[in-house]
């Protein structure tokens, strides 16, 4: 009597693959057309002010019809949301070993720091334009501080756990620290990473930031 080996194939439904397929197209296209939205609000926030940006003109410059906008994005504001998160990803890909891992604290800050000033280097036409609409409108200042709270809570967990270590000086409020510094890092990437008459050279930027941070959170060695 004979054995078969190796792994038993079981055939799908007919049809069901082509269905799978169709689906996978359908999704990947949904996709594109989110981040066309996304890249089309992108493109224009540099070049108009928000309170003169439309739905009709972001659909445009996407290359969609208003429908497809609102099959996406219930509103202008829920896109800006969208796209403000999108843009501050790379700081929490930066800043992750130093947010929830156990990386050396100075080493994972200056690495989380020179992620958020490349970004800055990167894409500062877009988040000034961000931080410009977050000054004119309460709406988008109100999604534009909710994504900046999300970085200070992360922060604020690193410190408590660096303090629970003695690494801290003691009595350091953490959430408080963390709100400081967040909004400080904002604001003074806002001013002299972009092309400024009084812009500095992003390594100055950086080295700038981590003495502060580090200042601010850690005891120096005795």
């Amino acid at each position: 009597m004979s054995t078969m080996s190796g792994p038993v194939r079981v055939q799908e439904p007919s049809g069901l693959g082509a269905r799978r397929s169709a689906e996978g197209v359908r999704a990947a296209k949904g996709d594109r057309r989110e981040q066309a939205i996304l890249d089309g609000l992108e493109s224009l926030l540099i070049e108009v002010p928000l309170s003169r940006l439309s739905v009709g003109q972001i659909a445009q410059r996407a290359g969609v019809g208003r429908t497809a906008f609102y099959f996406y994005f219930e509103s202008r504001e829920a896109a800006l949301t969208a796209l403000a998160r999108r843009s501050l990803e790379p700081v929490w890909e930066a800043a992750g070993e130093w947010f929830y891992g156990e990386a050396d604290p100075i080493e994972g800050l200056s690495s989380g720091l020179r992620g958020a000033v490349d970004l800055w280097v990167e894409r500062g036409h877009l988040l000034a334009a961000l931080v410009d609409a977050a000054s004119m409108a309460a709406a988008v200042l109100a999604l534009w501080h909710e994504q900046v709270e999300e970085i200070v809570q992360a922060v604020a967990s690193r410190i408590k756990r660096d303090s629970a270590r003695g690494r801290t000086w003691p009595g350091i409020d953490a959430e408080d620290a963390a709100r400081t510094l967040c909004w400080m890092t904002e604001r003074y990437c806002y001013l002299f990473v972009p092309a400024r008459p009084w812009q500095r050279a992003p390594e100055e930027v950086h080295q700038a930031l981590l003495q502060t941070w580090r200042n601010a959170i850690y005891r120096m060695p005795s």
